[in-house]
């Protein structure tokens, strides 16, 4: 159960979550990944729990369910570890 443990503290980053013996559990499985909508380097938007893509618009959601609506974005990192949302605008290069 130990090395269970510290598997799961490494990979959810139990410091800030709920954890129990009894009934393993992480972040990210009972308790939702809220990400901050990144655009240069700045959050823009945070506590988002929903995403969706609608040709050149991206539509995100926090927690307490306001919208917010990124026109000529697209998404291009997505990281759960550090709970980022990574938009740059549809005219900029991949890098």
């Amino acid at each position: 159960m130990e090395k269970i443990a510290a598997k799961l503290k490494m990979f959810c980053n139990l410091s800030k979550s709920a954890y129990n013996y009894g009934h393993v559990f992480c972040g990210c499985d009972l308790k939702m990944c809220e990400f901050n909508v990144i655009i240069n380097g700045k959050v823009q938007f945070r506590d988002v729990i929903y995403s969706k893509v609608d040709g050149e618009t991206i539509t995100v959601k926090n927690i307490m369910g306001e919208a917010k609506e990124f026109k000529g974005f697209r998404i291009v990192e997505i990281d759960v570890p550090n709970t980022r949302l990574v938009l740059v605008p549809l005219n900029q290069s991949p890098s």
